[in-house]
């Protein structure tokens, strides 16, 4: 049933993108919109994290590369997936996931930065678009098949053919839709000099190859990720030559940090191991404080909340005014015995710490559900003054408005933030701020989405 949607979904959406057998020379607010159904798909058919700290730590990095890259064709955006496949992949429009399984797997920061960085590298050279615009006589039920075939690459399948299929590498017609050697050097060529450049080592892109045949000792056993990205010696060779020697002493790099994300992707898809592992790097560690709070995440996901408090304090010994304790102390007193409290812990942890992003996404959420719109929206707007990439900001910023009595301004955003998830619902949203918009040149973009959507929708129908 999973592949006959995700196939479906291909299908349609490549349908509705372009005519039959057209060359796809995509300009860029196309490829943009490819990538956005690409998006709204995806995450239809896989649970992301929402986790804000875990969130920020992952973009934290990519935009580490990203200002050594250079500007982007559009501002790259990774989430986690919850999947215990080691995949990662890069979707037009700059979204990078990665699965929680690849999280675990890899060994350190180090690792996890070049693997963005290569996949971060696919969306500088278009390289998926490329493959899309030379393949002029493919028809579009075979690149369906490519696209269904990325996205079930990601499924765990044990059907080695169409995991192969990830990122085009299947047999037949559709193999000239795959990424080239060209495409792969080039990736690891813009990927190790920004690596370089931002202060990583850049041999994390090649131990985490290692890494993953760790886990394979056969080719039909081999990640997703392998299948997509094959590590031939040609390519650890001229990695190697140019990175020079290996750091002896590992990678230290956001050592501490690394590990707590993994602790927090635990408690958002959880392990049977998971419990274990994070109590025993609590006990071994007392004087870590990333150590205690993971523990104290993984106890409060399982709704051990007496024995998450006992982490929790510990923690907040070490580190009294982190962010981050803050955050978990207030959620505990929302699962705990005083519900009623997360509003205020949650203020009052802003108030200690003014800066933190994922502090004042959690509270500008609480306060939209709680009807507090001017107290959300001044939280909203700082964090897009800060240039926050939160996708949930202008789905959040819109209910606020909307709240407020800025009905159009927060229908225009609620109708864009639903443009390709929801359609149906996007026009509802759109034709009421339309309705309620005196401004003549947001007038006209607001008729063209309008028009856009509606001619979408009816050329559906008729197919």
């Amino acid at each position: 049933m999973q592949r006959r949607k995700l196939l479906a979904f291909a299908v349609a959406f490549l349908l509705a993108f372009s005519p039959a057998l057209r060359a796809f020379a995509l300009s860029k607010s196309e490829e943009g919109q490819l990538g956005r159904r690409a998006v709204a798909q995806v995450e239809k058919a896989y649970r992301i994290s929402e986790d804000p700290f875990l969130d920020v730590y992952l973009n934290k990095i990519a935009q580490k590369v990203e200002k050594a890259m250079g500007e982007a064709p559009f501002p790259i955006r990774v989430k986690l997936i919850a999947d215990p496949s080691i995949n990662a992949f890069a979707i037009p429009g700059g979204n990078v996931y990665l699965t929680t399984g690849i999280l675990y797997a890899a060994a350190g920061e180090e690792e996890l930065a070049g693997l963005l960085a290569h996949e971060m590298s696919h969306v500088y050279g278009r390289h998926i678009v490329n493959r899309f615009e030379k393949a002029e006589k493919v028809q579009l039920a075979t690149a369906a098949a490519v696209l269904a075939g990325l996205i079930l690459g990601m499924s765990g399948s044990s059907d080695l053919g169409m995991a192969a299929m990830t990122f085009g590498i299947a047999a037949g017609e559709t193999k000239m839709l795959s990424y080239s050697r060209a495409d792969e050097e080039d990736a690891d060529r813009r990927a190790l000099r920004a690596l370089k450049a931002s202060g990583y080592s850049g041999w994390g892109m090649v131990t985490l190859m290692d890494t993953l045949r760790k886990n394979s000792s056969t080719p039909e056993g081999y990640p997703a990720y392998l299948l997509s990205h094959p590590p031939p010696e040609s390519r650890v060779g001229y990695l190697s030559a140019e990175l020079g020697p290996q750091p002896a002493e590992g990678y230290p790099e956001g050592r501490d940090e690394f590990l707590l994300a993994q602790i927090r992707a635990l408690g958002f898809d959880k392990r049977p191991w998971g419990r274990a592992h994070a109590l025993e790097l609590a006990d071994k560690n007392p004087e870590k404080f990333e150590r205690q709070l993971g523990a104290e995440i993984v106890l409060r996901s399982e709704g051990d909340i007496t024995f998450a408090k006992k982490y929790l304090e510990l923690a907040g010994t070490l580190r009294p005014r982190s962010d981050e304790l803050l955050y978990e102390a207030a959620l505990l007193k929302s699962t705990g015995e005083e519900p009623g409290l997360l509003q205020q812990a949650l203020e009052e942890a802003v108030k200690t710490n003014p800066d933190s992003i994922p502090l004042k996404r959690t509270l500008s959420k609480l306060l939209v559900e709680k009807g507090d719109y001017a107290g959300a929206l001044a939280l909203l707007e700082s964090l897009e003054a800060s240039g926050d990439r939160w996708d949930k900001l202008p789905y959040q910023k819109g209910m606020a408005l909307g709240g407020l009595g800025r009905t159009a301004e927060g229908f225009a955003l609620l109708g864009d933030f639903y443009a390709y998830s929801n359609p149906e619902l996007a026009l509802g949203y759109l034709r009421k701020a339309l309705a309620g918009t005196e401004d003549s040149e947001k007038k006209a973009g607001l008729k063209k989405e309008i028009e856009r959507i509606s001619g979408e929708m009816k050329s559906q129908e008729i197919r």
